[in-house]
């Protein structure tokens, strides 16, 4: 399929182009999982141990079981995975879950829903609300689950994880937190935080939560240094030899700079401007055929009302991390995100990957 798509986009692409697109298209290639039958065998220890713990203790609290537990540990250690086996388990003995993460990447990645979206939450004043208890049909469908797994637990917010909670409790008319089901959250809190909220460890519900860890490291496995030198910046406690290191690497990709590895790169930035900089070094190192590029400025609308440009400026658009244009170009990617408080989308993302710039495509 993938080859059919370059294979039609050939005709607006140079060859360089297709190549790109072809290693960018690749990237994102979310292959199914495929356990063999032994798979609970194989387990290293650590995984052994939680999905064990898992699929003995997991239900409700009846002196035995337990309906709360926190997977942990630090990148690469197969949470995700983890997270996989239990859904596995999960589907195998017929239970109704619902898998859920805070953002739409972190959603796809393991096959789940966004929070907001799956739950019908929107969030207005600094409180949030739920469709699910004026629209029956959802609270039927939301009363069925059993399970709730959030992954990327880190980043909710603890006045979100507290809602869900007090959201389950109503819903099944239980004053046990979640309404008394099972509930299994996921994710490093080393990692990013909820944005300008508590965080998720001061929720109210977090102290019924069982931890079980894991600590073998799979990703960089045959790769210790670099395992060290992230262990170190997760924890704030950088040496000065990894800061060494870090800076030697820089200066050499500098020196020997290579477009492969800029343009598949993920750039992590805290500033609006150095992203709007990496942004446009990159679109400067894509081929440009006849100078095929379109320039497109922002457009913001209030309230049905187009602002000009200079209004929007002052009152909001420092407030956000919303560009004054966007330069698209073929082999360049976008990522369209909308976020619709009422009725129909939360927080859906669309990654584009640009082919042509016609402008009558974009009228």
């Amino acid at each position: 399929m993938l080859s059919r798509l370059l294979e039609s986009l050939s005709i607006h692409l140079t060859t360089d182009l297709t190549q790109i697109v072809y290693a960018q298209l690749t990237d994102l290639k979310l292959l199914p999982h495929i356990y063999p039958k032994t798979a609970m065998l194989e387990l290293p220890q650590d995984q052994y141990r939680v999905l064990s713990a898992i699929s003995m203790y997991l239900g409700r609290n009846d002196g035995v079981r337990w309906p709360f537990f926190f997977i942990t540990g630090s990148a690469g250690t197969g949470k995700s995975y983890v997270i996989n086996m239990i859904t596995r388990m999960l589907t195998q003995s017929s239970h109704s879950f619902i898998l859920l993460a805070p953002t739409g990447v972190a959603a796809q990645n393991v096959g789940g829903f966004t929070i907001h979206s799956a739950l019908h939450i929107i969030s207005a004043r600094g409180s949030f609300f739920t469709r699910a208890y004026v629209d029956n049909e959802l609270r039927v469908s939301l009363k069925r689950i059993t399970t709730i797994i959030i992954e990327k637990i880190s980043m909710v917010s603890a006045d979100l994880l507290d809602f869900i909670s007090n959201m389950f409790t109503n819903l099944h008319n239980n004053d046990l937190a979640f309404g008394g089901i099972n509930v299994i959250v996921v994710g490093d809190l080393a990692q990013l935080p909820s944005i300008n909220d508590h965080l998720v460890f001061r929720a109210a519900v977090w102290p019924f939560f069982y931890p079980l860890f894991l600590s073998t490291l799979h990703r960089q496995h045959n790769d210790s240094e670099l395992y060290s030198m992230l262990e170190e910046i997760r924890m704030d406690n950088m040496s000065p030899e990894t800061w060494a290191k870090l800076q030697q690497r820089n200066s050499e990709f500098l020196v020997h700079a290579s477009a492969g590895p800029l343009l598949n790169t993920t750039h992590i930035v805290g500033f609006r401007e150095n992203a709007q900089h990496i942004n446009r070094m990159i679109c400067n190192l894509l081929p440009v055929p006849d100078n095929k590029f379109l320039i497109s400025q922002a457009v913001d609308v209030v309230n049905s009302v187009q602002w000009d440009p200079s209004s929007s400026e002052f009152m909001f658009k420092p407030k956000t991390n919303l560009p004054l244009s966007v330069r698209l170009q073929p082999g360049a990617r976008v990522i369209s995100a909308f976020m619709v408080d009422r009725d129909v989308i939360l927080e859906y993302q669309r990654l584009t990957h640009i082919a042509n710039t016609s402008p009558h495509l974009f009228s």
